[in-house]
């Protein structure tokens, strides 16, 4: 599997994003049964303890919760996932009960035939997929922020109030680890998931990146920025290369100067799965 990522804290004072890059499973769970990799874009807010200890943990709890749970694909990752979170969103108000931060999560787990992607929060993913020549942009997940009317309701409906586009006049998204003092306001640690089937005749690549990114580049400008950056790099196959200018890395910090070059506020951080050929 081959695979890139870039990262900068932009204009920010600090680097609150974190990536997750774990090609096999196994490498931290041996007694896991299934073979998936997992990637990941954490983004902080407000501080960094929540996306340190996210980091550290929670990669490691899907895997133990996968290797725990009997049954078919479908029903094992997505339990997985929701035990996972439940259990670190529980060890961050008991271990971390003084934080005032926050992160979300976007995590993708890919099978030999499926992505399988877990959100929480405002990163989001996207597939590129070329059909007849035409590129485009598929989305892999939903966000939560407050312009979503069942987070907006959810969030009234438990005291909270919706001031400037943030959760009371503080926050932008609706779904968050840590946080805390905004929980009874109606902010939760709970994960959508979608499903896809991968077709290698037509699809190209994956994109996850933070809101840091896909506030400043629309989806279906990365998709054709990144084809393009691919032939710029002369990588016509998804062969491995040694030339590290050729490297998906390379395509990913392109990508992370565009968003830069559009006046992007935040930190900005990108990760690229590609699945088949690129630049037909």
């Amino acid at each position: 599997m081959i695979y890139g990522f870039h990262s900068v804290k932009g204009i920010r004072k600090q680097m609150e994003d974190a990536i997750l890059i774990f090609p096999s499973l196994r490498t931290i769970n041996p007694n896991l049964q299934l073979e998936i990799a997992l990637f990941g874009i954490l983004d902080g807010h407000g501080g960094m303890d929540i996306v340190k200890f996210v980091e550290a943990n929670l990669p490691f709890e899907i895997a133990n919760q996968l290797s725990l749970i009997n049954g078919s694909m479908d029903y094992t990752i997505k339990k997985a996932c929701n035990q996972a979170w439940k259990v670190i969103d529980e060890r961050i108000s008991n271990e971390l009960s003084e934080a005032k931060d926050g992160c979300t999560a976007l995590i993708t787990l890919v099978t030999d035939e499926y992505f399988y992607i877990a959100n929480m929060g405002d990163s989001a993913a996207y597939l590129c997929r070329v059909i007849n020549s035409v590129v485009h942009s598929i989305p892999l997940n939903d966000v939560h922020r407050t312009w979503v009317n069942c987070e907006k309701e959810r969030i009234l409906n438990m005291g909270g109030s919706i001031e400037g586009g943030r959760v009371n006049g503080v926050l932008q998204v609706t779904r968050s680890f840590g946080d805390l003092h905004l929980k009874k306001y109606g902010i939760i640690a709970s994960v959508n998931y979608k499903k896809i089937k991968i077709d290698t005749s037509l699809d190209k690549f994956v994109i996850l990146a933070c809101d840091g990114f896909w506030d400043s580049v629309g989806s279906l400008d990365a998709c054709h920025k990144t084809i393009q950056y691919l032939k710029d790099s002369e990588r016509c196959s998804l062969e491995v290369v040694k030339d590290n200018t050729s490297t998906l890395d390379d395509v990913c910090r392109r990508l992370v100067d565009l968003a830069l070059s559009n006046k992007s506020q935040d930190n900005v951080s990108v990760l690229i799965i590609c699945i088949g050929k690129t630049t037909n």
